[in-house]
């Protein structure tokens, strides 16, 4: 096995924490435009999320029936 230098620690540390800066920052602005449904915290929310958030992003600027 290949030891784990102090290089390879430090970029994967610096990748973790920018994707997960990259993630919380996503989830603000879904958040801010509402993109988020209220029942989100359900067994299949995240789904439901993605769906939800494709179809208001696609009927921006259109009128709601």
């Amino acid at each position: 096995m290949n030891p784990i230098t102090r290089r390879k620690l430090i970029s994967t540390g610096t990748a973790a924490v920018a994707g997960a800066a990259g993630l919380a920052a996503a989830a603000r602005i879904a958040e801010r435009y509402g993109l988020i449904p209220p029942d989100h915290g359900v067994l299949y929310g995240t789904g439901e999320t993605l769906t939800s958030a494709c179809q208001r992003a696609l009927k921006i600027g259109r009128a709601h029936a």
